[in-house]
């Protein structure tokens, strides 16, 4: 009995050490074989919450399965069958030790392009990256690859929409399923066309971004075009971005400006609100924004020839404008502006008040055909507000002699900020010059102007920025020197003051940067400086216009929101 006893503890002991021996042992491939689970999927999650709903990829549903490390897979379609992933190729672990990276996919697509579908729209996808060390439970857990945008259009305006074009400003191309790394084909956009929806609800998937700017062009039955710039530039994928789109109040189509400048001035003239033009009032065209009257600009708009002939200048000698027309960086192109008032100086805007604000709004191939010898400009004829960020691109005129040209504003006594000017067409050259402004009484601030006239003018007093300056000149950039104007001005008065203007080398060569100066040095206001043509010269100029913004500029104007600037290699010194 006792010899029994003895016998069982050495197999006890034997049998312990033969299991220990084997549980120390390395893995083999045809040991371990690969175990897949997992099917869950988060919801889109909003911006202030990570919280989403869970849903499931479905019994007998497919995910493509990419692996490198200890599992080996190369787009092995799976296929989910009693919570169990089954299908792939290789199914044993690799025994090197690495931790197998993972990536899937639901659903299976082959290429890139098979995630947008016949209209273009970007299908959702989602996807699992993970990692599982050697002879672990493998398990997926998906989350969405893309963003979600939701578009509600308020039912006044989806009433009359025939249908939703979505501009989308790039498209996937490629997709390394390994790492989930998009590419993307930036010559080419992702637009999407909706037929309207009853509910006015229209969604789309975004691929993530810093920097997307998506914009809607809405048509409606009627034939009129509403176009809108989304705010948001940043989706983030699994998030769910929400815009609501609503019928404002604005100028949308040629007709509505039209109508715009005859009600305004029947306002401005004669108080009255109430007058209509072709079956619109004054306040269609509106919002109340801080107690002012806010014109909308919500599209680009070019005019034809009968149409611009409608159009009527804004305000009287004596009659200011004295609202806020914002353009939202929309254009009006081919305006032809007439002399249809005696007023001393002219332009689109005549006069404006100290309250008034004119901004974000483009001329583009504008012009006035007159014979007056009065004060001509493209924007205003006198400004006593506000401009900003105003741009004047190839503005023509059919000049006289005695007649001064200019293209922002003819008499400036406000402050102009943030605007540019490029391509003053003379149709004959009898006119005095002041190609941004003729005379200045008030401030232009952090401008550009380039000397790219058709004709060289025959006022003896023509200059790039003005011809007379009695105010502030401060942060200018002239591009390229024109011998028959003064790169400043003719005429800088005891009270004019100029600093950190730039132009080219030649006009201080030819001593053509300014005519008479009576203006008292200081060393606060004061400067003129000068490049030459190359690329270093160039961004040593952009340096100094921005170094001046966040220094001098900021203290003088600390409500001014200034444009900032960079170069590039045929416009040399522009802005951002």
């Amino acid at each position: 009995m006792k010899t029994k006893a003895i016998f069982f503890v050495i197999l006890l002991f034997t049998l312990s050490a033969c299991i220990k021996e084997s549980l120390n042992s390395g893995y083999s491939s045809n040991d371990l074989s690969v175990s897949i689970t997992g099917n869950s999927m988060c919801g889109f999650s909003n911006k202030s919450s990570r919280a989403a709903t869970i849903s499931q990829i479905p019994e007998n549903g497919q995910i493509m399965f990419y692996s490198t490390g200890g599992i080996i897979a190369d787009g092995d379609i799976l296929t989910l069958e009693n919570g169990l992933w089954t299908g792939l190729k290789n199914d044993k672990w690799d025994t090197s030790g690495n931790d197998a990276s993972i990536a899937a996919y639901y659903p299976v697509i082959n290429t890139a392009a098979d995630l947008y579908s016949g209209n273009g729209e970007l299908q959702d996808m989602v996807w699992c990256k993970t990692t599982a060390k050697l002879g672990d439970n493998v398990n997926l857990s998906f989350s969405h690859m893309f963003a979600k945008l939701v578009i509600n259009i308020e039912s006044e305006l989806n009433d009359t929409v025939k249908d939703v074009k979505v501009n989308i400003p790039s498209k996937i191309s490629g997709i390394n399923f390994y790492t989930g790394e998009l590419s993307f084909n930036k010559d080419e956009n992702a637009d999407v066309t909706f037929e309207k929806n009853a509910e006015g609800k229209y969604e789309i998937f975004i691929p993530k971004s810093n920097d997307c700017r998506i914009s809607l062009e809405i048509t409606c039955n009627n034939g009129k075009k509403y176009n809108s710039l989304i705010n948001n530039k940043v989706y983030n994928s699994g998030y769910e971005y929400i815009c609501n789109v609503k019928f404002n109040n604005g100028i949308y189509t040629t007709e509505d400006f039209i109508a715009f400048t005859h009600l305004i001035n029947n306002y401005l003239i004669y108080g009255n609100e109430d007058l209509v033009y072709n079956e619109k009032k004054l306040s269609d065209f509106y919002v109340m924004q801080d107690g002012k009257r806010v014109f909308n600009l919500y599209n680009d708009l070019s005019f034809t020839d009968d149409e611009a002939s409608k159009i009527e200048l804004i305000g009287r000698n004596s009659i200011e404008f004295d609202d806020v027309f914002n353009g939202n960086n929309h254009k009006l192109e081919n305006i032809s502006l007439s002399y249809k008032s005696n007023c001393t100086q002219l332009g689109l805007f005549i006069i404006t008040s100290e309250n008034a604000i004119i901004k974000n709004l483009t001329l583009s191939d504008c012009g006035f055909d007159t014979q007056t010898k009065r004060g001509l400009a493209a924007l205003t004829g006198r400004n006593n507000g506000a401009i900003d960020n105003c741009h004047v691109n190839n503005f023509s005129v059919n000049d006289v002699s005695y007649q001064q040209v200019s293209c922002i504003s003819n008499l400036n006594y406000g402050t102009i900020s943030n605007s540019s000017i490029s391509g003053c067409n003379l149709k004959k050259g009898d006119s005095s010059l002041g190609t941004f402004c003729y005379t200045n009484n008030g401030n232009i601030i952090n401008c550009r102007i380039y000397n790219n006239l058709t004709k060289s003018p025959k006022g003896n007093s023509s200059s790039a920025v003005c011809a007379y300056n009695q105010g502030n000149i401060f942060n200018v950039f002239v591009q390229d020197y024109k011998s028959s104007l003064y790169g400043l001005c003719f005429n800088n008065s005891d009270t004019g003051q100029y600093y950190n203007c730039i132009m080219h080398q030649l006009y201080k060569d030819y001593n053509k940067h300014i005519g008479t100066d009576e203006a008292t040095s200081t060393s606060l206001f004061k400067g003129i400086s000068f490049y030459q043509n190359t690329a270093e010269e160039y961004q040593t100029a952009a340096n100094s216009l921005n170094e001046w913004i966040d220094g001098e500029g900021k203290e003088l104007y600390p409500t001014l929101t200034f444009r900032r600037w960079t170069t590039d290699p045929i416009q040399k010194v522009i802005f951002e």
